[in-house]
């Protein structure tokens, strides 16, 4: 069985090995009809006007695990994040 917790540890675990990672900064909106994660690339000054610097974002089905089951939801978590890791250009 497929656990959020282990998807979200592996994605940030291997954010944590890319350059510069901790300046990354992943967000993720898991909701009843659809998910999204959106990372962001920001130096240690920057403001806070976080848009300007977002350099990926992924879309994914729902992931209210009362409405489609643990897996599912897991799995769509996990599809926004690697679709968002992907237009950011970071390895998964």
């Amino acid at each position: 069985m497929l656990h959020l917790a282990e998807v979200v540890d592996t994605v940030v675990r291997d954010l944590a090995k890319s350059k510069n990672a901790s300046h990354y900064w992943l967000g993720v909106d898991g909701g009843g009809t659809n998910t999204r994660a959106k990372i962001y690339f920001a130096p240690l000054d920057a403001d806070l006007e976080l848009e300007n610097y977002l350099v990926g974002e992924g879309r994914s089905d729902a992931a209210n695990f009362h409405r489609v089951g643990l897996e599912s939801a897991a799995a769509s978590v996990k599809s926004a994040i690697t679709e968002a890791c992907l237009q950011a250009g970071i390895s998964t």
